[in-house]
């Protein structure tokens, strides 16, 4: 025990560990920085604190996501541990358990899923560490985890996250602990309540790194330079890596909340939204205000334990939108969204029955004074066991009118979406852009991770619920025709 206290004292923390140390321990932590920045031996050095600290009350655990990324954190803690116990220390190289002659145990372990968390069931630990956090794409298992924190009173439980940026975790991460949130304050992260500081890194903060890495990192990310600026800066704030990550800008991209659609009563003189619902349940044959040649339609992606996502798509003819900007003829913008997922989750659905969900969107429509009418994909066109029909018929039932988008070939969808969002903001291109309404789209499609064994593909372990439909709506043909055809008395 001398001897590791001693080793405590001899070792010299760099300026962000010795921060991160000093950190309150009622306190979660989200340790979020570029890499290189001295992560993993601060969470190391967490682990030997608290081990001195509480002795044989000490139960500490450590997860990734599969055990063979766990081999580097592992052999780094048997050096540094054996260094300060020796043969005092016991280890299990089977069950991957440390056991340290005050009677402290430190566990090493991974979880990919929800499945995998019965095996920590009736378990207590006071620290328990999540190292790579951002290679889980959902939250979920991290957060069940967190009902095995527990420990005797007086012996204060703490819950500790580490990620780079990029990676499937991207969207949730950024959205508990950077969105809104300055480095090194304490904040309550709302889905634990629990008092969180989120303590940044770079590379610069580690000088016991080889002066050649930055250069290692820079020929790494040479063709990707958001990338390069996350791995380098610790930039959570753009889409690092990420399957947009080249063609989605916020500057170009993402447009005002329009206030009416063009060609409504402040742009043209047509009936007011607010008063065209009502109007066309009274009058079912009533003809549909004409939009000055724009087109409206609906672009859903159906789900009910995951997100289901509808968003209300304008096409433009070449013209000005409500927010006076010029769209040129083709461009889309999606101008409303209404998104069914669990609050404080981004991959978590409502479990709503599909009338429940399609009467949010109509009555969406209706306020913007539009058909409701537009796509869904193919799969809700198939019967699924059930005498209502198809999906798409309990939709139509419930008063918005889907037809099959035809999703074909998901890698052409996806270039053709990628284009269009690179084209934004060009006078002769046709483009994509996203109203600020559509918030759960901004959480999530920037930070979508590249499928690493079809990287043409996403990864669709991710949250990709809103990309979906919007990937649908790019590559919707029927717009056109099935306004013209609705509107002719619907």
């Amino acid at each position: 025990m001398a001897e590791a206290a001693a080793l405590l004292e001899r070792i010299e923390p760099t300026p962000f560990q010795s921060r991160v140390l000093a950190t309150p321990e009622d306190c979660d932590l989200f340790l979020g920085g570029g890499r290189g920045g001295g992560k993993t031996f601060a969470l190391l050095l967490l682990i030997l604190r608290h081990v001195e600290t509480y002795g044989s009350h000490a139960r500490v655990l450590v997860v990734r996501r599969d055990f063979p990324s766990l081999r580097d954190f592992e052999a780094e803690a048997r050096f540094l541990f054996g260094t300060a116990y020796g043969r005092a220390l016991g280890y299990n190289a089977s069950q991957h358990l440390f056991r340290f002659p005050n009677g402290a145990t430190v566990q090493l372990d991974q979880i990919e899923g929800p499945q995998d968390f019965a095996k920590y069931q009736g378990k207590s630990f006071s620290l328990i560490e999540i190292d790579e956090a951002g290679q889980f794409p959902d939250a979920q298992p991290l957060d069940l985890l967190r009902s095995s924190l527990r420990s005797k009173a007086g012996i204060p439980c703490r819950f500790v996250l580490s990620a780079n940026p990029g990676g499937p975790g991207h969207g949730w991460l950024h959205q508990r602990h950077v969105a809104g949130v300055s480095p090194w304050t304490i904040y309550v992260e709302p889905k634990s309540r629990r008092n969180f500081i989120t303590a940044a890194s770079t590379l610069a903060d580690n000088p016991h790194l080889a002066a050649d890495y930055a250069g290692q990192l820079v020929a790494a990310t040479s063709t990707d330079p958001a990338l390069q600026k996350a791995w380098l800066h610790g930039d959570w704030n753009i889409a690092a890596g990420a399957f947009f990550g080249g063609v989605f800008d916020t500057r170009r991209n993402v447009v005002p909340a329009w206030a009416s659609l063009p060609g409504s009563v402040k742009g043209g003189g047509l009936l007011p939204p607010a008063l065209w619902g009502p109007l066309r349940r009274r009058s079912p044959v009533l003809e549909a205000p004409p939009r000055s040649r724009w087109e409206h339609f609906v672009a859903g992606d159906h789900g009910s334990a995951a997100p289901a996502v509808f968003y209300l798509v304008a096409r433009s003819p070449g013209a000005e939108g409500q927010d006076g900007r010029f769209y040129p003829k083709g461009s889309l913008i999606l101008f409303d969204e209404v998104a069914f997922h669990e609050k404080e989750s981004l991959s978590k659905g409502l479990g709503l029955t599909v009338p429940t969900m399609a009467q949010q969107v109509v009555a969406a429509c209706e306020s913007w004074g539009m058909s409701p009418d537009g796509c869904l994909d193919d799969a809700c066109f198939s019967a699924h066991g059930s005498q209502a029909g198809t999906l798409a018929d309990e939709y139509r039932r419930a008063g918005l009118s889907v037809h099959r988008v035809h999703k074909g070939d998901r890698i052409a969808g996806w270039q053709v979406m990628r284009r269009l969002l690179a084209d934004a903001g060009k006078p002769d291109l046709p483009g994509l852009y996203v109203s600020e309404r559509c918030t759960y789209w901004l959480s999530t499609t920037p930070f979508l991770d590249r499928d690493q064994r079809h990287p043409e593909d996403v990864d669709t372990r991710q949250a990709d619920h809103a990309a979906d439909a919007c990937r649908y709506a790019c590559i919707y043909e029927g717009g056109a025709r099935i306004a013209v055809r609705r509107t002719r008395g619907f």
